[in-house]
């Protein structure tokens, strides 16, 4: 099994639609379109987990305005078929190696409370929860609010 993550980091208009379509899949409307994703690569960062050619996953962050150190991790997903497979597990640790790269201390992202898999995932990589933000994108729509201190790791806390 070929896998590798590649940094998307020019409009290609091609691969931005098939983003977007993988999006609407995963996440529906909450997903990124056709007039964000472009900003987000823009402006933010755009990775993309590719299985012997195919797109298999994709990440999309964007730092703080108010916390130089911070990046919030905007969307994380697998395509179905190739979940529980060590695929996000591969994503999540090449992403959290290449955030530390960029000198990010801090990986903050929100998550459903019933996303059972992306919570245990989250959790063997020691994210810890900082909040519950009940009702976050509208009613019903909680989320469990997540932080992975990259500067306690390393210094072993």
């Amino acid at each position: 099994m070929n896998l590798k993550v590649v940094e998307v980091n020019k409009i290609d208009i091609p691969l931005l639609q098939e983003i977007v379509k993988y999006e609407e899949v995963v996440f529906g409307r909450g997903g990124l379109n056709e007039w964000t994703l472009p900003m987000v690569v823009r402006y933010g960062k755009v990775f993309i987990l590719v299985k012997d050619k195919e797109l298999a996953g994709v990440a999309e962050l964007m730092k703080d305005w108010k916390e130089s150190g911070l990046a919030f991790l905007i969307g994380f997903s697998i395509k179905k078929e190739y979940r529980q497979k060590g695929l996000g597990e591969f994503f999540l640790k090449n992403l959290i190696d290449l955030l530390k790269q960029d000198k990010v201390q801090k990986i903050q992202l929100t998550v459903s409370p019933s996303n059972t898999p992306a919570l245990k995932l989250y959790e063997k990589f020691l994210f810890y929860q900082v909040d519950y933000n009940k009702d976050e994108y509208g009613k019903g729509e909680d989320r469990i609010f997540l932080e992975l201190d990259l500067e306690k790791l390393k210094n072993g806390e």
